[in-house]
């Protein structure tokens, strides 16, 4: 790396446009060298704890006994991010600017990219791993012995974003994936009985007015499509959520209808989205004519005869 820099706390000048550069915290200084090395590939022998067309996330365990997870954008699109900060570079910054709302993030110990002038190669960040943490899509199918625990779960959820939304930001991706959480021995002084994590942070974004409100619409919503829910159960959600915020910006009723209305388009985008793909997969392409086009005797799609009279 051009610029390297070890030290207690991300600050975000550490970061340029113009050349490679690397943040490590001072604890986890062990990983430059394997960081300098670069993408090490899904094949590499370590656990793939994720993996997309762009980016995976490998779990690395340090001889000193660091348990962190590394993630690695390999595919990174140069326009825009020849020009502009990567996902990885925008999450670290979020983790600064997050540090003060209170929310209970996975602590970060490096990140960096490695570009020159107008070119990306490739862009990381490393968190700890969250080792005994499971995700809130152990919920999706809401057993009744669990019901218990996805409200606990969404409550506690929604009381840190309500916090979140207070101090000005939004999510954009508040899905019950990115929060994590775990039984705890015994109920806390406040009676949680579960400790909650948060992770994958690089869409959240600082915003005012009419745009943070929309904003705050989705994050809720988005979160309450994944379950199986009724509008009931989820007005009693909303209703815990805008107990947390200090900020009074709807009430019950305004919030709810708006919710409701994000769910339902997104159930609709779904659908329409599963059809479309059905009658692709079923329009007769793979049969050698196109489109749903009645095949000719040989296979081939009749040409389309226009009536001249």
């Amino acid at each position: 790396m051009q610029k390297e820099t070890i030290s207690g706390a991300f600050t975000g000048k550490e970061r340029s446009l113009l050349h490679s550069w690397c943040w490590v915290h001072e604890d986890a200084a062990e990983i430059l060298d394997a960081l300098r090395a670069g993408p090490p590939g899904t094949e590499c022998g370590l656990d793939v704890l994720w993996k997309t067309k762009h980016k995976y996330t490998l779990r690395l365990k340090t001889a000193s006994g660091l348990d962190l997870a590394c993630k690695w954008y390999a595919k990174i699109r140069q326009v825009p991010y020849s020009f502009a900060w990567t996902q990885a570079s925008k999450e670290a910054y979020n983790f600064r600017l997050l540090a003060n709302v209170g929310l209970p993030l996975v602590k970060m110990v490096a990140t960096g990219e490695d570009r020159s002038p107008f070119h990306i190669r490739t862009a990381f960040i490393v968190t700890e791993f969250a080792d005994g943490f499971l995700d809130g899509r152990c919920f999706f199918e809401s057993m009744s012995n669990e019901i218990a625990l996805r409200d606990e779960f969404t409550h506690r959820n929604f009381t840190l974003v309500a916090r979140m939304h207070d101090a000005g930001f939004y999510h954009r991706g508040f899905t019950p994936m990115n929060e994590l959480w775990r039984l705890l021995p015994e109920p806390d002084a406040e009676g949680n009985r579960m400790e909650i994590r948060w992770i994958d942070i690089a869409t959240c974004h600082r915003a005012w007015g009419a745009v943070l409100k929309r904003h705050i619409v989705d994050d809720l919503g988005l979160f309450l499509w994944f379950y199986p829910l009724t509008a009931e159960e989820r007005r009693e959600y909303l209703r815990v959520y805008l107990e947390a915020a200090k900020v009074r910006r709807f009430d019950l009723d305004t919030l709810h209808r708006a919710v409701e209305a994000y769910v339902a388009e997104k159930t609709r985008r779904k659908q329409a989205k599963a059809e479309k793909k059905k009658k692709k997969q079923n329009g007769g392409r793979h049969h050698g004519h196109a489109g749903g086009r009645k095949p000719g005797p040989l296979g081939f799609a009749e040409p389309v005869r226009l009536n001249h009279k």
